[in-house]
């Protein structure tokens, strides 16, 4: 699902339908995933060019047989 993702944000990007700050948000996200070994479920933006906020939820895998938790993360970039 995560490579899907990326798949879609890389054509939106390249074909120029998609904020620079859309796709900073989207690999912010994508490296939080890969250091918690969560799964990316949804990416949201803010701000101007200069000052971008990304606002990123993330489904952890639980453990110890304790089901997976939903984050919310707030990232400046």
């Amino acid at each position: 699902m995560k490579t899907l993702a990326t798949i879609i944000l890389s054509i939106l990007v390249l074909a120029g339908s998609l904020p620079a700050s859309a796709a900073d948000c989207m690999s912010a996200a994508n490296e939080e995933a890969r250091k918690t070994g969560g799964e990316v479920l949804n990416v949201v933006s803010s701000g101007d060019g200069s000052n971008v906020s990304c606002e990123i939820t993330l489904r952890i895998p639980g453990k110890d047989g304790n089901p997976p938790r939903v984050v919310t993360r707030a990232i400046k970039d």
